[in-house]
């Protein structure tokens, strides 16, 4: 089946003398098989596809798990792919692929979370044909820490006001007095200080 629910084997149409295709019936994912990421079209006249294999190849060919039949698009355009928690874009094509706004030529580049990955650039009377990356978080279990007790609101600080505001939680520790704020709970990690208080 094409992307969008086409009968297989027939084109979806598209706008540009362009089509984008995804997984076949018979790759859909099994029930607690998670995508990774979404590709979601920038152009509204391709649909978008999930990611499930560690690598995906994108480009005209058919055998391309992302499929986009346009004359300015490589055979293999680009690989994207992760490597534990870390996704990398490597481009493959002979015009380049255009990752946040830079060109890449046969280079690797780390993508982010909504990145914007280009294609084919858009030109007079045609949009461009590219898709943002969205990446599945991992939800993290809570067994331990703040989370378990409190619900975590407002960050107070980040940097050097962050290590300035650990020596004043120190002190305030040490204090009982009405008119001064009660700290209940400090946790502490390498990254972040989290703190319980009354006011």
């Amino acid at each position: 089946m094409n992307a969008k629910g086409g009968p297989k084997g027939a084109p979806v149409p598209m706008t540009q003398d362009a089509t984008w295709a995804a997984d076949s019936p018979e790759e859909e994912p099994s029930q607690g098989e998670k995508p990774w990421a979404r590709l979601v079209a920038i152009n509204q006249n391709f649909p978008g596809c999930e990611l499930l294999e560690d690598e995906v190849l994108v480009g005209r060919r058919q055998t391309n798990k992302v499929q986009v039949n346009h004359v300015n698009v490589s055979g293999i355009h680009c690989k994207i792919y992760r490597n534990d928690d870390v996704v990398f874009i490597c481009d493959m094509s002979r015009n380049g692929t255009t990752v946040e706004g830079k060109r890449l030529r046969k280079e690797t580049r780390v993508l982010e979370d909504g990145s914007e990955i280009v294609l084919v650039p858009s030109t007079k009377g045609n949009k461009k044909i590219g898709f943002h990356i969205h990446l599945t978080k991992k939800k993290r279990k809570i067994t331990t820490g703040p989370e378990v007790k409190y619900d975590i609101r407002d960050e107070i600080g980040s940097g050097a006001f962050a290590q300035a505001l650990k020596s004043e939680v120190r002190i305030l520790q040490q204090l009982d007095h009405k008119n001064i704020i009660k700290i209940e709970d400090v946790y502490e990690d390498e990254e972040v200080t989290r703190i319980h208080y009354y006011y």
